[in-house]
């Protein structure tokens, strides 16, 4: 966003605009996946959470 803001001028509507269509987007990409992820936590489901955390490079938290 702050390149786009670099080249052009927006003005604060088109700002909030797009900064809500952006988090919009980015929650209905993320839905599925943290609804599947929340479920394989639940059930116990270690295989499918050591897959996400090796395709992510996750690490634990301390």
């Amino acid at each position: 966003m702050n390149k786009l803001s670099a080249r052009h001028t927006l003005g604060e509507i088109e700002q909030k605009v797009l900064q809500d269509m952006s988090h919009s987007i980015v929650n209905k990409l993320l839905s599925s996946p943290t609804k599947a992820l929340k479920c394989a936590a639940e059930r116990g489901d270690t295989e499918l959470l050591v897959s996400l955390s090796e395709l992510f490079r996750l690490e634990e938290k301390t």
